[in-house]
């Protein structure tokens, strides 16, 4: 897989573009303070336009449409509106906001100082969803906006999976393996190629493994883990959606 040369788009331009958040006080990051990682240089390009490669990420998103059933379509509708809240289903019942307080604010933070970089990520390649390149394909959701590449849903959901793996190494692999059926759903509804997902959970990896550099991360992640605490040893509960593909 060919890496991407330099784009020329510093991590100090796109924290320079923090002020759409909030025009009057712009964002300070808490986390990324004094690094110049170019992130998104680590992204592949995706397949080339005509290429055999881009044939058969389209073709995968149809052949998924084609094996739709009711029970998929409603799990691609239930993780289009993704929170980290999500991963209840993973890690149990009680994983929910009310109490869990200091998670849901570190979880804020952190999207605050994703965001820019998200939206910058998909400038350079300008690669169009799925339903844009072929009449054939039918979103089974609302047909959103923007550019396909890389999946925006894919990159918080594996930010979430690397973090909350942080906080609860024992889940790791359970919560990769929700994050992976999760961003599946968004080619089911047909709004993202496969090769968007892999782009996504690249730079959510290279986005995480720099936030970990920070003493404030690791401050915040200790102090997840002392909230938590109290709940692990409840039973998680049962699965109540369908996997995606069944």
């Amino acid at each position: 897989m060919h890496m991407l040369n330099t784009w020329g788009i510093s991590l100090a331009f796109v924290l320079g573009s923090l002020g759409f958040i909030q025009a009057e006080t712009p964002l300070v990051p808490r986390f990324l303070v004094g690094s110049k990682v170019d992130f998104v240089a680590a992204i592949p390009p995706p397949p080339a336009p005509g290429s055999l490669a881009a044939a058969a990420d389209l073709e995968a998103v149809l052949q998924v449409q084609g094996w739709r059933t009711p029970k998929s379509i409603a799990w691609a509708k239930a993780v289009h509106v993704g929170t980290v809240w999500n991963f209840s289903e993973t890690l149990g019942p009680w994983f929910v906001e009310a109490k869990l307080p200091r998670l849901a604010v570190l979880f804020r933070n952190i999207g605050k100082e994703l965001g820019p970089i998200s939206a910058a990520a998909k400038t350079p390649f300008q690669r169009p969803r799925p339903f844009r390149m072929d009449a054939r394909v039918l979103p089974c959701i609302p047909p959103p906006e923007g550019f396909s590449y890389p999946s925006g849903h894919a990159l918080y959901l594996f930010m979430e999976a690397e973090v909350l793996a942080e906080i609860f190494p024992g889940a790791r692999q359970a919560l990769f393996d929700y994050a992976h059926r999760a961003a599946w759903g968004r080619i089911l509804a047909g709004v993202h190629f496969p090769t968007d997902l892999v782009a996504g959970e690249i730079l959510a990896k290279s986005f995480v493994d720099e936030i970990k550099k920070s003493a404030a991360f690791q401050d915040e992640i200790l102090a997840c883990q002392i909230e938590a605490k109290p709940f692990l040893g409840l039973k998680r509960k049962t699965q109540a959606i369908a996997p995606c593909c069944n």
